[in-house]
């Protein structure tokens, strides 16, 4: 169209033109993913999938070296190891009871062998240690803090040691050599210590030797690794990806930051402490500098930047000082922008508030969110723990213990032959104190009226306790109230005389 064309053409027609070529553009012009869009901004970002296996092959031994470092001198890093291991395990453990029942007499409880099974369990705790140095409990927590800082936890089951025939074994998971990797006949292969088969079945682990002191590299540890069985052998990590065969360290999305932010507190000090002394230098007529430096014979001059130092200047003599201004005000709110960051970003996620110990314009019901919300990842690691770790290590010891004859009643060992039924149990976690008591009691009494929820339930969430133990104590309580003259109307105590 000419420009003559143009300028008598009507602006409906030209408009309707330009609509048909718009609608004309071949669909590679149309709106994709932004974030699959290429760039100078984003030309360092990986645009191309990697198996979750390839990135732990190089970077593995990295992140788990610096994670222990953060674990050993991070406030922040140890703060959440301890409050991953004090909400998982709490003070006492996971707590075990029996569910032994009758069978053909209607799932009655079977008393007898509940209270054997009990009391070896209770027993083989205190024994469970291959080199006898610590409870079930504290291996509970050592796990609970090998994870987070290494991503994953190595447990070798020492069948036919001890007493209950089951003891179990602590392995660094440095000694499975990350840089392990090799093809072996009929498929299997080594992928960073680990051997599967053609499926991807892990068959066994190659497991070093020990430094042979505390001062040996850890690198010495690759030679002569021995193959320990699959079945003997307990791999204790939180699969993040399809075909992960190791364990990612939980601060690894954030120990950038955490170390940076390290660097930089640890310059705000140093500038704050500096400022604090007042650094100087004397200056003398010459221009020569008189500071912090030693005489001829290596002895040291005084420290002008000492507290309480006074000096005497000689004439031409000046002195220049040095007062970093810093840290500013906004530093406060930069540090806590960084920990939200961290909060985040460790783990499955915590609470600023409860990982940073600020509880600045925290309100009762926010604090109460909080924590509700963080308490379920902390129940969702717990049920993780149980399934891969507690039970199918009681699954084992049953077995063994049974089959040994170390569990009787009375005089009479356990049967063989009633295996699958000794098995039945159930895992008390530890539960939380409530943050409104009264408020948390009334729902629970109205939930047990409504049929929502069985005074079992309730008892394990209060207490972590076994329901029977409880009902027990109570009915020993009252009668010996009862004895006393306590309660006048038995164990319902619906009269007190106090």
């Amino acid at each position: 169209m000419g420009l003559r064309k143009i300028w008598n053409a009507p602006v409906k027609d030209l408009f309707t033109r330009k609509q048909a070529r718009v609608r004309r553009r071949p669909a590679n012009y149309q709106r994709s993913f932004s974030g699959a869009k290429g760039g100078n901004l984003v030309a360092s970002w990986t645009s191309t999938p990697t198996n979750i296996d390839s990135a732990l092959v190089g970077g593995l031994s990295a992140l788990r070296a610096r994670s222990r470092d953060l674990m050993r001198n991070d406030p922040h890093a140890r703060r959440f190891r301890s409050m991953v291991q004090g909400n998982v395990v709490g003070p006492r453990g996971i707590g075990f009871s029996s569910l032994v029942a009758n069978p053909g007499k209607g799932n009655t409880p079977d008393s007898a062998a509940r209270d054997s099974i009990e009391s070896g369990w209770k027993s083989w705790l205190g024994k469970c240690d291959f080199k006898d140095q610590m409870h079930l409990v504290d291996i509970e927590r050592l796990l609970m803090g090998i994870i987070p800082t290494d991503g994953e936890a190595f447990i070798r089951l020492r069948r036919g040691s001890g007493y209950f025939g089951l003891q179990l074994e602590i392995i660094d998971s440095e000694l499975i050599d990350v840089r392990h990797n090799a093809s072996l006949p009929d498929g299997r292969k080594i992928v960073m210590g680990v051997e599967k088969d053609a499926a991807g079945r892990v068959l066994a682990y190659h497991v070093g030797e020990p430094p042979p002191s505390a001062y040996s590299p850890y690198y010495t540890m690759a030679n002569n690794p021995k193959r320990i069985p699959a079945d003997e052998m307990r791999h204790l990590f939180v699969r993040e990806e399809a075909g992960q065969t190791r364990g990612i360290p939980w601060m690894a999305a954030v120990m950038l930051r955490l170390n940076m932010l390290d660097g930089y507190m640890e310059a705000a000090l140093v500038a704050a402490r500096t400022g604090a002394a007042k650094a100087l230098a004397i200056i003398t007529a010459d221009g020569d500098y008189i500071g912090d430096d030693v005489d001829d014979d290596g002895s040291p001059i005084i420290d002008l930047s000492a507290p309480g130092v006074a000096w005497n200047l000689r004439d031409g003599q000046r002195i220049e000082t040095y007062d970093p201004s810093y840290p500013h005000g906004e530093m406060e709110s930069f540090i806590k922008i960084c920990l939200r960051e961290v909060a985040s970003g460790v783990g499955y996620g915590v609470s600023y508030n409860l990982m940073s110990g600020d509880l600045e314009g925290v309100s009762f019901s926010s604090i109460r969110h909080a924590i509700i919300e963080e308490q379920g990842q902390w129940m969702a690691i717990q049920e993780w723990m149980i399934r891969t770790f507690m039970q199918p290590i009681f699954d084992e010891w049953v077995f063994q213990a049974v089959g040994r004859g170390a569990l009787t009643i009375g005089t009479n060992p356990l049967r063989v032959k009633d295996m699958d039924r000794y098995e039945r149990c159930a895992w008390q976690p530890r539960r939380w104190q409530w943050i409104d008591p009264l408020k948390d009691v009334t729902a629970n009494i109205k939930a047990i009226e409504a049929g929502l929820k069985s005074r079992s339930d309730v008892i394990r969430d209060i207490s972590e306790r076994d329901p029977d133990d409880v009902w027990s104590e109570v009915e020993a309580e009252n009668m010996k109230l009862q004895e006393h003259g306590v309660l006048e109307n038995g164990a319902n105590g619906e009269k007190a005389t106090i």
